[in-house]
Protein backbone atom coordinates (compact mmCIF):
# COMPACT_ATOMS: atom_id res chain seq x y z
CA UNK A 1 0.00 0.00 0.00
CA UNK A 2 3.01 2.34 0.55
CA UNK A 3 4.06 1.89 -2.97
CA UNK A 4 0.56 2.64 -4.23
CA UNK A 5 0.68 5.78 -2.33
CA UNK A 6 4.01 6.95 -3.47
CA UNK A 7 2.88 6.20 -7.09
CA UNK A 8 -0.15 8.33 -6.27
CA UNK A 9 2.06 10.98 -5.29
CA UNK A 10 4.07 10.40 -7.82
CA UNK A 11 1.32 11.02 -11.06
CA UNK A 12 0.45 14.20 -9.00
CA UNK A 13 3.65 15.88 -9.40
CA UNK A 14 3.47 14.78 -13.06
CA UNK A 15 0.40 16.55 -13.38
CA UNK A 16 1.34 19.90 -12.04
CA UNK A 17 4.73 19.61 -13.66
CA UNK A 18 4.77 17.41 -16.66
CA UNK A 19 7.73 19.36 -18.24
CA UNK A 20 10.00 18.60 -15.39
CA UNK A 21 12.35 15.50 -15.26
CA UNK A 22 12.67 13.71 -12.09
CA UNK A 23 13.76 9.92 -11.29
CA UNK A 24 10.96 8.01 -9.68
CA UNK A 25 9.47 4.28 -9.15
CA UNK A 26 7.03 4.72 -11.59
CA UNK A 27 9.60 5.28 -13.95
CA UNK A 28 10.99 2.29 -13.56
CA UNK A 29 8.08 0.26 -14.24
CA UNK A 30 7.77 -1.72 -17.42
CA UNK A 31 5.53 -4.68 -16.50
CA UNK A 32 2.63 -4.64 -14.11
CA UNK A 33 0.84 -7.69 -12.50
CA UNK A 34 -2.47 -7.63 -10.62
CA UNK A 35 -3.58 -11.02 -8.80
CA UNK A 36 -5.25 -10.33 -5.37
CA UNK A 37 -6.11 -12.56 -2.62
CA UNK A 38 -9.47 -12.00 -3.48
CA UNK A 39 -10.86 -10.33 -0.29
CA UNK A 40 -11.61 -7.07 -1.74
CA UNK A 41 -13.52 -8.37 -4.43
CA UNK A 42 -15.76 -10.36 -1.70
CA UNK A 43 -16.25 -6.91 0.52
CA UNK A 44 -17.78 -5.67 -2.45
CA UNK A 45 -21.17 -6.15 -4.53
CA UNK A 46 -20.62 -7.32 -8.46
CA UNK A 47 -21.49 -3.44 -9.59
CA UNK A 48 -19.02 -2.15 -7.26
CA UNK A 49 -15.40 -1.09 -7.29
CA UNK A 50 -13.11 -1.07 -4.67
CA UNK A 51 -11.20 1.76 -4.26
CA UNK A 52 -8.07 0.29 -4.30
CA UNK A 53 -9.02 -0.86 -7.95
CA UNK A 54 -9.93 2.59 -8.86
CA UNK A 55 -6.88 3.95 -7.59
CA UNK A 56 -4.99 1.41 -9.03
CA UNK A 57 -6.32 2.40 -12.48
CA UNK A 58 -5.14 6.14 -12.09
CA UNK A 59 -1.57 5.19 -11.49
CA UNK A 60 -1.68 3.07 -14.22
CA UNK A 61 -2.16 5.65 -16.44
CA UNK A 62 -0.86 8.62 -14.86
CA UNK A 63 2.45 7.43 -12.63
CA UNK A 64 3.86 4.66 -14.75
CA UNK A 65 5.07 6.64 -17.85
CA UNK A 66 7.30 3.01 -19.24
CA UNK A 67 4.75 0.36 -18.59
CA UNK A 68 4.45 -1.98 -21.54
CA UNK A 69 2.68 -4.69 -20.25
CA UNK A 70 0.03 -5.31 -18.20
CA UNK A 71 -1.53 -8.18 -16.54
CA UNK A 72 -4.82 -8.14 -14.77
CA UNK A 73 -6.02 -11.57 -13.97
CA UNK A 74 -8.48 -10.81 -11.24
CA UNK A 75 -12.46 -10.24 -10.82
CA UNK A 76 -13.27 -7.06 -10.44
CA UNK A 77 -15.84 -4.72 -11.83
CA UNK A 78 -14.36 -1.89 -13.74
CA UNK A 79 -16.23 1.26 -14.87
CA UNK A 80 -15.74 3.63 -17.52
CA UNK A 81 -13.50 5.37 -15.85
CA UNK A 82 -11.53 2.74 -14.65
CA UNK A 83 -11.21 1.05 -18.45
CA UNK A 84 -10.30 4.84 -20.06
CA UNK A 85 -7.62 5.05 -17.26
CA UNK A 86 -5.78 1.35 -18.97
CA UNK A 87 -6.54 3.03 -22.58
CA UNK A 88 -4.67 6.34 -22.08
CA UNK A 89 -1.72 4.15 -20.43
CA UNK A 90 1.37 3.73 -22.38
CA UNK A 91 -0.04 0.01 -22.33
CA UNK A 92 1.55 -2.07 -25.62
CA UNK A 93 0.36 -5.57 -24.40
CA UNK A 94 -2.89 -5.79 -22.29
CA UNK A 95 -4.03 -9.23 -20.54
CA UNK A 96 -7.48 -8.61 -18.81
CA UNK A 97 -8.66 -11.96 -17.13
CA UNK A 98 -11.15 -11.51 -15.15
CA UNK A 99 -12.55 -8.07 -14.95
CA UNK A 100 -16.03 -7.61 -15.66
CA UNK A 101 -18.63 -4.66 -16.35
CA UNK A 102 -21.90 -4.45 -17.73
CA UNK A 103 -23.34 -2.38 -20.76
CA UNK A 104 -24.91 -0.01 -19.13
CA UNK A 105 -21.90 1.07 -17.59
CA UNK A 106 -19.83 0.95 -20.40
CA UNK A 107 -20.10 3.50 -23.68
CA UNK A 108 -17.82 2.09 -26.17
CA UNK A 109 -18.05 5.12 -28.22
CA UNK A 110 -16.75 7.23 -25.94
CA UNK A 111 -13.81 4.94 -24.96
CA UNK A 112 -10.27 5.98 -26.35
CA UNK A 113 -8.71 4.31 -28.78
CA UNK A 114 -6.18 2.12 -28.19
CA UNK A 115 -3.16 1.58 -30.05
CA UNK A 116 -1.76 -2.20 -28.76
CA UNK A 117 0.71 -4.77 -29.94
CA UNK A 118 -1.29 -7.85 -27.90
CA UNK A 119 -5.27 -8.02 -26.90
CA UNK A 120 -5.62 -11.17 -24.37
CA UNK A 121 -8.96 -10.37 -22.88
CA UNK A 122 -11.36 -12.78 -21.09
CA UNK A 123 -14.11 -11.19 -18.88
CA UNK A 124 -16.40 -12.64 -16.66
CA UNK A 125 -19.97 -12.45 -18.01
CA UNK A 126 -22.92 -13.81 -16.33
CA UNK A 127 -25.61 -12.55 -19.38
CA UNK A 128 -26.46 -11.29 -22.47
CA UNK A 129 -26.06 -8.13 -21.94
CA UNK A 130 -22.77 -8.62 -20.39
CA UNK A 131 -21.45 -10.66 -23.50
CA UNK A 132 -22.82 -7.97 -25.65
CA UNK A 133 -20.40 -5.42 -23.48
CA UNK A 134 -17.59 -7.71 -23.88
CA UNK A 135 -17.54 -8.20 -27.55
CA UNK A 136 -18.03 -4.44 -28.46
CA UNK A 137 -14.93 -3.84 -26.18
CA UNK A 138 -12.78 -6.40 -27.63
CA UNK A 139 -13.65 -5.21 -30.64
CA UNK A 140 -12.90 -1.82 -29.91
CA UNK A 141 -9.67 -2.68 -28.37
CA UNK A 142 -8.77 -4.99 -31.64
CA UNK A 143 -9.96 -2.40 -34.24
CA UNK A 144 -8.54 0.95 -32.72
CA UNK A 145 -5.15 -1.12 -32.34
CA UNK A 146 -5.54 -2.33 -36.37
CA UNK A 147 -1.92 -0.60 -37.03
CA UNK A 148 -0.21 -1.77 -34.19
CA UNK A 149 -2.15 -5.15 -33.24
CA UNK A 150 0.94 -8.07 -33.51
CA UNK A 151 -0.78 -10.92 -30.76
CA UNK A 152 -4.39 -11.67 -30.45
CA UNK A 153 -5.50 -14.20 -27.39
CA UNK A 154 -9.24 -15.91 -28.02
CA UNK A 155 -10.31 -17.50 -24.68
CA UNK A 156 -13.67 -16.75 -24.82
CA UNK A 157 -17.01 -16.99 -26.65
CA UNK A 158 -19.04 -13.95 -26.58
CA UNK A 159 -21.02 -13.13 -29.61
CA UNK A 160 -20.04 -10.96 -32.01
CA UNK A 161 -16.18 -10.71 -31.62
CA UNK A 162 -15.78 -11.99 -34.96
CA UNK A 163 -16.46 -8.71 -36.06
CA UNK A 164 -13.69 -7.55 -34.64
CA UNK A 165 -11.82 -8.80 -38.11
CA UNK A 166 -13.99 -7.82 -40.35
CA UNK A 167 -12.74 -7.45 -44.26
CA UNK A 168 -13.10 -3.62 -43.86
CA UNK A 169 -10.02 -3.04 -41.64
CA UNK A 170 -6.88 -4.44 -42.53
CA UNK A 171 -4.41 -5.43 -39.93
CA UNK A 172 -0.98 -4.66 -41.25
CA UNK A 173 1.70 -6.43 -38.68
CA UNK A 174 -0.88 -8.98 -37.04
CA UNK A 175 1.70 -12.32 -36.79
CA UNK A 176 0.43 -14.18 -34.15
CA UNK A 177 -3.10 -16.20 -33.00
CA UNK A 178 -3.70 -17.75 -29.63
CA UNK A 179 -7.11 -19.90 -29.84
CA UNK A 180 -8.80 -21.48 -27.05
CA UNK A 181 -11.89 -21.63 -27.25
CA UNK A 182 -14.13 -20.29 -30.73
CA UNK A 183 -17.20 -22.13 -30.37
CA UNK A 184 -19.59 -21.04 -32.99
CA UNK A 185 -17.27 -18.13 -34.26
CA UNK A 186 -16.09 -20.78 -37.27
CA UNK A 187 -16.00 -17.87 -39.36
CA UNK A 188 -13.57 -15.90 -36.93
CA UNK A 189 -11.09 -18.85 -37.66
CA UNK A 190 -11.86 -18.06 -41.67
CA UNK A 191 -11.13 -14.07 -40.78
CA UNK A 192 -7.85 -14.88 -38.85
CA UNK A 193 -6.24 -17.92 -41.19
CA UNK A 194 -7.82 -18.01 -43.96
CA UNK A 195 -6.45 -17.45 -47.73
CA UNK A 196 -4.90 -13.97 -47.11
CA UNK A 197 -3.98 -14.78 -43.54
CA UNK A 198 -0.03 -13.19 -42.84
CA UNK A 199 0.36 -14.91 -39.31
CA UNK A 200 3.39 -16.29 -38.73
CA UNK A 201 2.53 -18.01 -34.88
CA UNK A 202 -0.38 -20.27 -34.29
CA UNK A 203 -1.10 -21.22 -31.14
CA UNK A 204 -4.36 -23.97 -30.48
CA UNK A 205 -6.16 -25.83 -27.77
CA UNK A 206 -7.63 -29.34 -28.82
CA UNK A 207 -10.18 -29.18 -26.95
CA UNK A 208 -12.69 -26.88 -29.16
CA UNK A 209 -14.52 -29.45 -31.76
CA UNK A 210 -14.46 -25.71 -34.17
CA UNK A 211 -10.63 -25.56 -33.82
CA UNK A 212 -10.05 -29.11 -34.60
CA UNK A 213 -12.49 -29.48 -37.65
CA UNK A 214 -10.90 -26.66 -38.98
CA UNK A 215 -7.23 -27.12 -38.81
CA UNK A 216 -7.86 -30.74 -40.32
CA UNK A 217 -8.85 -29.40 -43.72
CA UNK A 218 -7.28 -26.05 -43.63
CA UNK A 219 -3.68 -27.12 -44.74
CA UNK A 220 -0.95 -24.91 -45.84
CA UNK A 221 -0.44 -22.03 -44.28
CA UNK A 222 2.62 -19.87 -46.34
CA UNK A 223 3.59 -17.87 -43.69
CA UNK A 224 3.25 -20.05 -40.69
CA UNK A 225 6.28 -20.00 -39.53
CA UNK A 226 5.64 -21.71 -35.15
CA UNK A 227 2.98 -23.66 -34.27
CA UNK A 228 1.83 -24.77 -30.74
CA UNK A 229 -0.19 -27.25 -30.29
CA UNK A 230 -2.15 -27.53 -26.35
CA UNK A 231 -3.48 -31.10 -26.80
CA UNK A 232 -4.88 -31.20 -23.12
CA UNK A 233 -4.30 -34.96 -23.11
CA UNK A 234 -7.32 -35.34 -26.28
CA UNK A 235 -7.83 -38.49 -27.82
CA UNK A 236 -8.09 -36.56 -31.24
CA UNK A 237 -4.60 -36.37 -32.61
CA UNK A 238 -5.33 -36.69 -36.13
CA UNK A 239 -7.15 -33.07 -37.31
CA UNK A 240 -3.41 -32.01 -35.53
CA UNK A 241 -1.37 -34.34 -37.33
CA UNK A 242 -3.05 -33.45 -40.45
CA UNK A 243 -2.27 -29.76 -40.26
CA UNK A 244 1.26 -30.16 -38.90
CA UNK A 245 1.91 -32.69 -42.44
CA UNK A 246 0.47 -29.56 -44.34
CA UNK A 247 2.92 -26.93 -42.74
CA UNK A 248 6.20 -28.41 -43.46
CA UNK A 249 7.68 -25.11 -43.80
CA UNK A 250 7.49 -25.11 -40.05
CA UNK A 251 10.48 -23.44 -38.19
CA UNK A 252 9.18 -24.10 -34.41
CA UNK A 253 6.53 -26.76 -33.37
CA UNK A 254 5.84 -26.89 -29.85
CA UNK A 255 3.22 -30.33 -28.48
CA UNK A 256 2.76 -28.93 -24.54
CA UNK A 257 1.53 -31.88 -23.18
CA UNK A 258 1.85 -35.60 -23.47
CA UNK A 259 0.94 -37.90 -26.59
CA UNK A 260 1.09 -41.58 -26.70
CA UNK A 261 4.14 -43.33 -27.57
CA UNK A 262 2.69 -44.70 -30.79
CA UNK A 263 1.23 -41.73 -32.49
CA UNK A 264 4.46 -39.58 -32.20
CA UNK A 265 6.63 -42.87 -33.14
CA UNK A 266 4.33 -43.73 -36.19
CA UNK A 267 2.81 -40.44 -37.29
CA UNK A 268 4.53 -37.24 -36.42
CA UNK A 269 8.48 -37.86 -35.90
CA UNK A 270 8.89 -39.97 -39.46
CA UNK A 271 7.76 -36.98 -41.13
CA UNK A 272 9.40 -34.43 -39.55
CA UNK A 273 12.37 -36.30 -40.63
CA UNK A 274 11.68 -36.45 -44.59
CA UNK A 275 9.70 -33.51 -45.05
CA UNK A 276 10.38 -30.34 -42.39
CA UNK A 277 13.94 -29.20 -43.60
CA UNK A 278 13.61 -25.67 -41.58
CA UNK A 279 12.59 -27.00 -38.69
CA UNK A 280 15.02 -25.21 -35.84
CA UNK A 281 12.99 -25.73 -32.85
CA UNK A 282 11.17 -28.83 -31.59
CA UNK A 283 9.15 -29.36 -27.92
CA UNK A 284 7.45 -32.99 -27.87
CA UNK A 285 6.64 -34.83 -24.22
CA UNK A 286 5.80 -38.70 -24.38
CA UNK A 287 3.15 -39.97 -22.43
CA UNK A 288 5.25 -42.84 -20.89
CA UNK A 289 7.89 -43.88 -18.25
CA UNK A 290 10.86 -43.03 -20.58
CA UNK A 291 12.00 -42.38 -24.29
CA UNK A 292 11.99 -44.69 -27.02
CA UNK A 293 15.65 -45.07 -28.15
CA UNK A 294 13.99 -45.33 -31.85
CA UNK A 295 12.19 -41.91 -31.03
CA UNK A 296 15.65 -40.52 -30.22
CA UNK A 297 17.14 -41.76 -33.48
CA UNK A 298 14.22 -40.26 -35.48
CA UNK A 299 15.36 -36.84 -33.56
CA UNK A 300 18.56 -36.58 -34.19
CA UNK A 301 18.30 -37.48 -37.69
CA UNK A 302 16.69 -33.76 -37.70
CA UNK A 303 20.11 -31.89 -38.58
CA UNK A 304 18.63 -28.62 -38.60
CA UNK A 305 17.47 -28.47 -34.74
CA UNK A 306 19.01 -25.60 -32.63
CA UNK A 307 16.56 -26.01 -29.89
CA UNK A 308 15.18 -28.84 -28.14
CA UNK A 309 12.99 -29.66 -25.24
CA UNK A 310 12.44 -32.72 -24.63
CA UNK A 311 10.04 -35.23 -21.69
CA UNK A 312 8.91 -38.01 -21.01
CA UNK A 313 5.77 -38.80 -18.49
CA UNK A 314 2.46 -40.53 -18.07
CA UNK A 315 -0.72 -38.14 -18.30
CA UNK A 316 -1.40 -38.49 -14.76
CA UNK A 317 2.37 -37.87 -13.42
CA UNK A 318 3.17 -34.87 -15.78
CA UNK A 319 2.62 -32.45 -13.37
CA UNK A 320 4.52 -34.38 -11.00
CA UNK A 321 8.78 -35.06 -11.34
CA UNK A 322 8.56 -38.15 -13.17
CA UNK A 323 10.67 -38.48 -15.84
CA UNK A 324 13.84 -40.57 -14.23
CA UNK A 325 15.93 -39.64 -16.93
CA UNK A 326 18.93 -41.73 -18.43
CA UNK A 327 21.54 -39.39 -19.41
CA UNK A 328 24.13 -41.72 -20.71
CA UNK A 329 21.57 -42.77 -23.47
CA UNK A 330 20.40 -39.71 -24.09
CA UNK A 331 23.76 -38.31 -24.83
CA UNK A 332 24.76 -41.18 -26.82
CA UNK A 333 21.29 -40.82 -28.85
CA UNK A 334 21.55 -36.96 -29.42
CA UNK A 335 24.88 -36.53 -30.69
CA UNK A 336 23.91 -36.01 -34.18
CA UNK A 337 22.52 -33.16 -33.38
CA UNK A 338 25.81 -30.23 -33.96
CA UNK A 339 24.23 -28.01 -34.26
CA UNK A 340 22.19 -27.61 -31.22
CA UNK A 341 22.27 -24.39 -29.23
CA UNK A 342 19.39 -25.17 -26.60
CA UNK A 343 18.32 -27.97 -24.79
CA UNK A 344 15.68 -28.35 -22.50
CA UNK A 345 15.09 -31.48 -20.02
CA UNK A 346 11.95 -31.06 -18.59
CA UNK A 347 10.16 -32.61 -15.66
CA UNK A 348 13.38 -34.73 -15.09
CA UNK A 349 14.16 -36.55 -11.86
CA UNK A 350 16.79 -38.56 -9.90
CA UNK A 351 16.94 -41.73 -7.85
CA UNK A 352 17.65 -40.56 -4.11
CA UNK A 353 20.82 -42.07 -2.71
CA UNK A 354 19.62 -41.94 0.78
CA UNK A 355 18.40 -44.94 2.50
CA UNK A 356 16.01 -43.28 5.71
CA UNK A 357 13.07 -45.70 6.14
CA UNK A 358 11.53 -42.69 6.70
CA UNK A 359 12.20 -41.10 3.14
CA UNK A 360 10.56 -41.79 -0.38
CA UNK A 361 13.33 -43.46 -2.58
CA UNK A 362 10.79 -43.04 -5.33
CA UNK A 363 12.17 -40.90 -8.16
CA UNK A 364 9.25 -38.55 -8.22
CA UNK A 365 9.91 -37.47 -4.77
CA UNK A 366 13.42 -36.32 -5.22
CA UNK A 367 12.75 -32.66 -5.32
CA UNK A 368 10.39 -32.78 -2.41
CA UNK A 369 12.53 -34.81 0.13
CA UNK A 370 16.00 -33.26 -0.64
CA UNK A 371 17.73 -36.02 1.14
CA UNK A 372 21.90 -35.85 0.73
CA UNK A 373 23.44 -38.79 0.08
CA UNK A 374 24.99 -40.47 2.79
CA UNK A 375 28.33 -40.13 1.97
CA UNK A 376 27.86 -36.37 1.66
CA UNK A 377 28.27 -34.00 4.54
CA UNK A 378 26.26 -30.94 5.37
CA UNK A 379 29.59 -29.40 6.17
CA UNK A 380 31.08 -29.79 2.72
CA UNK A 381 28.59 -27.31 1.14
CA UNK A 382 27.95 -25.07 4.31
CA UNK A 383 30.44 -22.39 4.95
CA UNK A 384 32.18 -21.05 8.42
CA UNK A 385 29.46 -17.59 8.62
CA UNK A 386 26.57 -19.80 7.63
CA UNK A 387 27.46 -22.51 10.32
CA UNK A 388 28.35 -19.95 12.92
CA UNK A 389 25.06 -18.49 12.88
CA UNK A 390 23.21 -22.01 13.81
CA UNK A 391 26.28 -22.86 16.97
CA UNK A 392 26.15 -19.47 18.34
CA UNK A 393 22.11 -19.68 18.65
CA UNK A 394 20.09 -19.45 21.71
CA UNK A 395 19.47 -23.14 22.61
CA UNK A 396 16.31 -22.20 24.55
CA UNK A 397 14.68 -21.37 20.94
CA UNK A 398 14.82 -24.61 19.90
CA UNK A 399 11.53 -23.77 17.50
CA UNK A 400 14.22 -21.51 16.16
CA UNK A 401 16.98 -23.82 15.89
CA UNK A 402 15.23 -26.41 14.47
CA UNK A 403 14.18 -24.13 11.79
CA UNK A 404 17.37 -22.86 11.08
CA UNK A 405 18.75 -26.61 10.96
CA UNK A 406 15.95 -27.26 8.23
CA UNK A 407 17.50 -24.08 6.26
CA UNK A 408 20.86 -24.95 6.06
CA UNK A 409 20.34 -28.59 5.11
CA UNK A 410 18.16 -27.54 2.43
CA UNK A 411 20.80 -25.04 1.65
CA UNK A 412 23.20 -27.84 1.22
CA UNK A 413 20.89 -30.02 -0.91
CA UNK A 414 20.59 -27.31 -3.33
CA UNK A 415 24.24 -26.42 -3.61
CA UNK A 416 25.01 -29.87 -3.90
CA UNK A 417 22.07 -30.40 -6.40
CA UNK A 418 23.61 -27.82 -8.55
CA UNK A 419 27.28 -29.41 -8.67
CA UNK A 420 25.53 -32.07 -9.54
CA UNK A 421 23.78 -31.00 -12.53
CA UNK A 422 26.17 -28.64 -13.77
CA UNK A 423 28.60 -31.88 -13.83
CA UNK A 424 25.58 -33.42 -16.04
CA UNK A 425 25.48 -30.40 -18.29
CA UNK A 426 29.56 -30.49 -19.27
CA UNK A 427 28.61 -33.44 -20.30
CA UNK A 428 26.13 -32.24 -22.93
CA UNK A 429 28.75 -28.91 -23.23
CA UNK A 430 31.52 -31.31 -24.50
CA UNK A 431 28.86 -33.73 -26.60
CA UNK A 432 27.39 -30.46 -28.57
CA UNK A 433 29.91 -27.92 -29.33
CA UNK A 434 27.31 -25.06 -30.17
CA UNK A 435 25.20 -25.78 -27.25
CA UNK A 436 24.94 -21.90 -25.47
CA UNK A 437 21.92 -22.71 -22.69
CA UNK A 438 20.59 -26.08 -20.74
CA UNK A 439 17.91 -27.04 -18.56
CA UNK A 440 18.29 -29.66 -16.53
CA UNK A 441 16.91 -30.57 -12.91
CA UNK A 442 14.88 -28.02 -12.76
CA UNK A 443 18.11 -25.78 -12.81
CA UNK A 444 19.16 -23.66 -15.95
CA UNK A 445 22.50 -22.93 -17.27
CA UNK A 446 24.56 -20.80 -19.50
CA UNK A 447 27.43 -22.37 -21.04
CA UNK A 448 30.17 -20.08 -21.25
CA UNK A 449 33.51 -21.37 -23.50
CA UNK A 450 32.54 -25.03 -22.61
CA UNK A 451 31.60 -24.70 -18.94
CA UNK A 452 28.04 -24.58 -17.31
CA UNK A 453 27.29 -21.62 -15.31
CA UNK A 454 23.96 -20.95 -13.26
CA UNK A 455 21.94 -18.60 -15.22
CA UNK A 456 20.78 -16.47 -12.40
CA UNK A 457 18.55 -13.87 -14.82
CA UNK A 458 16.77 -17.32 -15.77
CA UNK A 459 15.24 -17.88 -12.32
CA UNK A 460 11.84 -17.05 -11.42
CA UNK A 461 10.15 -14.12 -9.24
CA UNK A 462 10.55 -15.29 -5.72
CA UNK A 463 13.97 -16.87 -6.54
CA UNK A 464 13.43 -20.39 -6.85
CA UNK A 465 14.31 -23.00 -9.32
CA UNK A 466 13.00 -25.98 -8.09
CA UNK A 467 9.18 -26.82 -9.92
CA UNK A 468 9.75 -24.48 -12.48
CA UNK A 469 8.35 -24.50 -16.10
CA UNK A 470 10.35 -23.30 -19.01
CA UNK A 471 8.85 -22.78 -22.00
CA UNK A 472 9.96 -23.45 -25.42
CA UNK A 473 12.09 -19.86 -26.73
CA UNK A 474 12.64 -20.07 -30.21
Amino acid sequence: MQILLALVREGEARLSAPDRRFSSIGACVRKLYIRGNGYESRRFSSFQTPPIVKRICWVIQHSLPNLHILDWSRTFFLTQDDITCILKSPVKHLYLHGPTFEKSCLDIEKLPSAALETVSVDLCSNSSEEDCAFSGFVTHLVRSSANTLREFVFESAAPGISGAFADDIRFPKFRSVVLKSVLDHDCLLQTLLGESTCIRSLTAWSLDPIIRQFLASRGYIATLQAFHWISEFTSDCEPFFNFIEANPQLTTLELTDPLPSSLLDIHLLPTLKKEFHNLTSLRIIWGCDNIPQESLKLIASIQTLKNLALSAASPSQWHRMAWKIDHDSLLTALKPLCHLERLTLMADTYSSDCKHSLLSSEPSSYYFTQALPEEVSISDYINKEEMSVYHNMDVSNIDAVLALRDKLYGLAWERWHCNRMATIASRYAENHPDLRWIFVGQLPFVVVDGCPLLDAKSRDSVGSTIYVKWRLQA
